[in-house]
């Protein structure tokens, strides 16, 4: 990781989300929606703004992350998703408290390690908030938004090489 702007920022997502095994995209969501993928676990990353000092830049980053939400075979394994989810709600049938979980759990380790990989160059402010959501489509989604800040040298520091 020799160059510190926006770009890198977005490599860092993609190889986190590369080592968990996810689908990666990033950009607007009026651009790529959320209902438009059809590639789970999705991570998806915009970015929010860029603050500069005369070593650092921070960029704020929200990171969506989500899977699907499957059915163990139960009393309403007959129904569709969208049946169950608009009629009775979520039921103990359903997996999502266990996606939101490994969701949490692989993305923070992954956080962990690439900071630890890359101390001298990137840190991740802290805290940093999970806001779960769960969205009904022709799947029923459940994952989280993360706000993130990852402080870089800045592109000051390293003389221009982030052209």
């Amino acid at each position: 990781m020799t160059n510190n702007h926006i770009g890198t920022a977005f490599e860092i997502i993609k190889d986190i989300a590369t080592q968990l095994g996810w689908n990666y995209s990033h950009g607007q969501l009026t651009d790529m929606g959320l209902k438009a993928i059809t590639v789970y676990p999705l991570c998806h990353a915009t970015i929010q703004s860029v603050s500069v000092t005369d070593q650092t830049a921070t960029i704020g980053m929200n990171v969506a992350i989500a899977d699907v939400v499957n059915y163990l075979k139960t009393e309403n394994e007959d129904q569709t998703l969208r049946t169950t989810y608009a009629e009775i709600g979520y039921t103990e049938n359903q997996n999502y408290a266990h996606i939101l979980q490994n969701l949490y759990v692989g993305f923070t380790r992954e956080l962990w390690a690439y900071e630890q990989t890359y101390f001298n160059q990137i840190q991740f402010a802290r805290p940093i908030s999970f806001t779960p959501f769960i969205e009904d489509d022709n799947d029923v989604l459940a994952g989280y938004t993360i706000s993130l800040s990852i402080t870089l040298i800045n592109p000051w520091v390293t003389d221009g090489d982030c052209y």
